[in-house]
């Protein structure tokens, strides 16, 4: 005789209930959406308006505001202007550019839009730029994050009542969903329609509405460049969230979304306005430069600390702000370097094993480095950013000031020796106290305008930049002549000095 189980009854009717409530949640969610159809969504506008509030400033914290007042006008007007003729005029937009060199822009709920500095170099025109913030306010009134925290907050749910029917709780499955939709969107369904709803508010504006045609072509030639730049050195590509897979040129579907916004009657005066916007990014900071902390060619500056350190030449140079890793060309070898407050009784072991993993410290040594006592050290395997491998340590205690400096070397082959240790040598025992040339040397490295002439050649540009490794690549990109283009007598052209 199977007998039933009473406590698998109420068990089971324990789930029904949470089934059915569930259900009742998913049918009253699907509100209205402003721009047309349905949206399923979790929270209210009110909630929306409130969970922005909440991420700005932890935004503003992580990347910092550009300090540049006129130009953060510049764009909030252009923003202002774009909003007003978007679906959801009556809520209050914000504008912020951010003091990032990430070619970047996102939005988060209740209107808040968030454009790098990063981005802006790349960019020509005002009509280019009110393109990147229309399609940011596009997810904004589609509901695009609302809509991502309502599918992440149904996984919640659903984890929960799986949970139920299983011997171990799961943890909470409502995961950060605004953290992946700033770095690579909502997908390519939410991007599309981002970029027709874009359109249609350029076109309302006045602006022509195939600058995102043109923005999408810029960014796609930065992609290629920045994929082929990582895979050299070994990490993952960083690229703008809007590009689809394919060249926008060769996309059906992006041409069918952005022409739609032709039965608008676009006015054949479009906005431009390339004067306007490039004199807007005149002595725009680019690269990893700000926050006091520049990249010279082979030489990182850090003007807070007043310490320099000259890798070798060629690697890449990679700011992290809590830390910097330079890369070897082929990308086999990295040197991480950072700095970090001690006390005046300091164990240098101790500090290498808890900040960067170090264990099985062996060929140590006692040394001054700039005149401060420094320690050396190689190691079996340890942590590294390769996995565990055999790395050099260095670590300089500035005692007064308690401050210590880090270094950790690795090869991505190394088993047993540290192939290019002679160069990680090099590098820490180029450590030093930085002088008033040093701090003449390390000011920000901006965008100038140049008027090219016959003489003008992007490889004479390069010698004479401050941009570092691929400078002519990089200036080709901000000028849109890559991959092999040169500069046509008599134009505008960008450098950076």
């Amino acid at each position: 005789m199977i007998r039933k189980s009473t406590k698998g009854s109420i068990h089971n009717s324990t789930c029904l209930a949470l089934l059915g409530a569930l259900a009742g949640l998913l049918l009253a969610s699907c509100a209205s959406n402003p721009t047309g159809g349905s949206d399923f969504v979790l929270m209210s506008e009110e909630k929306e308006l409130e969970l922005g509030a909440q991420l700005h400033p932890q935004i503003i914290k992580q990347y910092g505001i550009y300090q540049d007042q006129r130009l953060q006008n510049y764009v909030n007007d252009i923003g202002q202007k774009l909003a007003a003729v978007s679906h959801r005029p009556s809520i209050e937009y914000r504008f912020t550019v951010l003091d990032d060199d990430q070619v970047n822009a996102f939005a988060t709920p209740g209107g808040y839009i968030y454009i790098t500095r990063g981005i802006m170099a790349y960019l020509n025109t005002e009509a280019e730029l009110a393109a990147i913030i229309g399609h940011e306010i596009a997810h904004v009134t589609a509901r695009h994050a609302v809509r991502q925290h309502g599918k992440s907050s149904i996984v919640g749910v659903l984890s929960a009542v799986a949970g139920i029917f299983t011997p171990y709780q799961s943890g909470s499955a409502l995961t950060s969903y605004i953290g992946g939709a700033m770095l690579s969107g909502f997908g390519r369904k939410a991007e599309l329609q981002a970029d027709g709803l874009g359109a249609e508010y350029l076109a309302k504006a006045g602006y022509d509405p195939e600058s995102i045609i043109d923005v999408l072509r810029v960014m796609k030639q930065k992609e290629i460049f920045e994929v082929e730049r990582a895979r050299q050195e070994g990490r993952d590509a960083q690229v703008y969230h809007g590009i689809f897979a394919t060249h926008p040129d060769n996309d059906t579907r992006l041409h069918e979304v952005v022409g739609a916004a032709d039965r608008l009657q676009v006015s054949p005066n479009a906005v431009v306005n390339a004067e306007t916007y490039l004199s807007h990014i005149n002595g725009l900071v680019f690269g990893e430069s700000s926050r006091n902390r520049v990249i010279r060619k082979n030489i990182f500056y850090n003007r807070n600390l007043g310490v320099k350190v000259a890798f070798p030449e060629g690697w890449a140079i990679r700011d992290f702000d809590d830390r910097i890793i330079a890369t070897s060309p082929d990308g086999n070898a990295a040197l991480y370097f950072s700095a970090l407050a001690i006390d005046k009784r300091v164990v240098p072991k101790t500090v290498l094993r808890l900040n960067v993993g170090a264990r099985n410290i062996r060929d140590s040594s006692n040394t001054t480095i700039d005149g401060l006592p420094s320690f050396l050290a190689t190691s079996g395997l340890s942590e590294s950013v390769y996995g565990n491998r055999p790395v050099r340590y260095a670590f300089i205690a500035d005692t007064k000031r308690r401050i210590g400096f880090i270094f950790a070397g690795a090869g991505r082959n190394d088993r047993h020796e540290i192939t290019a240790d002679p160069e990680f040598i090099k590098a820490i025992f180029s450590f030093d106290r930085m002088d008033a040339a040093d701090f003449r040397a390390a000011r920000l490295p901006v965008i100038s305008l140049l008027s090219a002439d016959e003489e003008s050649s992007f490889a004479s540009l390069a010698e004479n930049s401050v941009i570092g490794s691929h400078a002519e690549d990089q200036l080709r990109l901000l000028n849109r002549t890559y991959p092999d283009g040169e500069p046509v007598p008599g134009n505008i052209i960008k450098v950076v000095r």
